[in-house]
């Protein structure tokens, strides 16, 4: 899974349905997030439903923001504006888009651009700020933890951060995810191992984590998974064999007249006059 897999963009959420996963009843649409620009996290949502009205639903009702809906916990999840404890947070589209980022130094950094949500408990924003229009058309942009927030203004115009805030941004997403490794940056930063260690925003501090490995052991033995039997047979069989001899007769005969013999290749014999071969 990429590390931006569970960060939702501002406009992918407004509009969304809203469904009871409890009865299956569609209760009204996303109309915008509820944030505190100095915690940095979502604290809920701002919803539209049939029966008009201002809504919301706090961020503890909502089960999970899927690709389609938004699924909250009942049909109770909802609950009118007024007397709300979120009645008074800004709205991230509405208040804080556009808002300018300013460092305790008195250093503008840009204005809100766009905002994210990312999956994490609670869910965490994240600013995208980009100092001109032309860093939009270069595509150009910081991306800043909410959590870094010190201080906003009444009406949410501005947004205060430490000095060194520049060098916690990142210039994507996935560079800052990679960065911060999914640890909100903040009040509290967790340790699996050795419990909750308390540190303010962008305190130095040391952060002990037990780092474990596993050492694969592989060993061989021979199994046989098959037999292969093989068996010599002997036999005997006759043949008949046909060929033609070859033999050469030498006849011998007498200079002074007297008969001759006929004798065989090999046999002691006088000199020939004449040599006769047959086959």
């Amino acid at each position: 899974m990429a590390e931006t897999d569970n960060i939702r963009a501002l406009d992918g959420l407004i509009g969304k349905t809203v469904i009871s996963r409890a009865t299956g009843n569609k209760l009204g649409r996303v109309h915008d997030l509820i944030v505190d620009p100095v915690g940095g996290v979502l604290l809920g949502l701002s919803a539209e439903t049939p029966e008009g009205g201002g809504h919301v639903i706090e961020c503890r009702e909502v089960y999970n923001f899927g690709p389609d809906a938004v699924m909250v916990n009942g049909d109770d999840s909802l609950s009118p504006v007024g007397g709300s404890s979120l009645a008074d947070a800004p709205l991230a589209k509405k208040e804080l888009m556009g808002a300018s980022v300013v460092t305790e130094g008195g250093k503008r950094l840009g204005q809100v651009a766009d905002i994210f949500v990312r999956d994490s408990s609670p869910p965490q924003v994240i600013y995208e700020v980009r100092e001109s229009l032309l860093d939009k058309l270069l595509g150009r942009a910081t991306f800043i933890p909410a959590s870094a927030g010190r201080a906003v203004s009444a009406d949410f115009k501005r947004i205060i951060v430490p000095d060194d805030t520049p060098g916690q941004a990142a210039e994507s997403l996935d560079a800052l995810s990679t960065r911060h490794g999914g640890i909100q940056i903040g009040e509290r930063v967790e340790s699996r191992d050795r419990g909750d260690v308390v540190l303010a925003p962008f305190e130095e501090g040391t952060i002990e984590v037990t780092r474990m490995t596993e050492e694969p052991v592989v060993s061989k033995r021979a199994r046989v998974v098959e037999e292969v039997v093989i068996n010599k047979e002997v036999g005997e069989r006759t043949e008949n064999i046909s060929d033609t001899v070859r033999r050469t007769e030498v006849e011998v005969r007498d200079l002074e007249g007297r008969g001759g013999k006929n004798v065989a290749e090999g046999a002691s014999r006088p000199s020939p006059t004449h040599l006769r071969d047959r086959t």
